[in-house]
């Protein structure tokens, strides 16, 4: 009767040593995956459970990247203080380039660089970090939009927003 005793109680012991859930595994090599927790939901991508999306060419982005070349900034005199009619002015030329003529207030008479943050039909342009605007400058680029399919895009330069077609 003891050995029946003793066994029932190693038994006994066993299973509870053994986790019924495998969330309760003590390795993380041995612990099942779960698909759902594998990506986080709050994906910065905007892409659903964290897959990126490959676009057809395979190379990661949705959208084609667009880069701005003939960057010139020029200082500019605006009376009594007051912005311009239209502070962004674009237009494509006959090969296709997205002339950009932007007017706005920044702390310096240069602007060095753009970034260029973009989705299917959005484009944002971004000048960088900038302290108290203290003068008017007339900043001037070009993007290559060949590579754009046709349609309507938004424009949003610092804040200032336009619209242009692509043929």
């Amino acid at each position: 009767m003891h050995s029946i005793q003793t066994i029932s109680a190693l038994l006994l012991f066993m299973s509870a040593c053994i986790p019924s859930d495998p969330n309760d595994l003590i390795g993380e090599s041995d612990r099942p995956v779960d698909p759902e927790d594998m990506f986080d939901s709050e994906d910065p991508l905007g892409n659903e459970n964290g897959v990126l999306d490959e676009g057809e060419d395979g190379t990661g982005a949705g959208a084609p990247e667009l880069e701005v070349t003939d960057l010139e900034t020029t200082t500019v005199e605006i009376e009594n203080d007051s912005p311009p009619t239209e502070a962004i002015f674009l237009y494509i030329d006959d090969n296709e380039l997205l002339q950009v003529e932007h007017t706005l207030q920044w702390d310096d008479a240069d602007i060095a660089e753009v970034f260029v943050l973009q989705d299917a039909t959005a484009i944002e342009f971004d000048y960088g970090e900038h302290g108290d605007p203290t003068r008017w400058v007339l900043v001037q680029y070009t993007v290559d939009v060949t590579v754009l399919d046709s349609g309507l895009y938004t424009v949003i330069a610092e804040g200032d927003e336009t619209e242009f077609t692509k043929p």
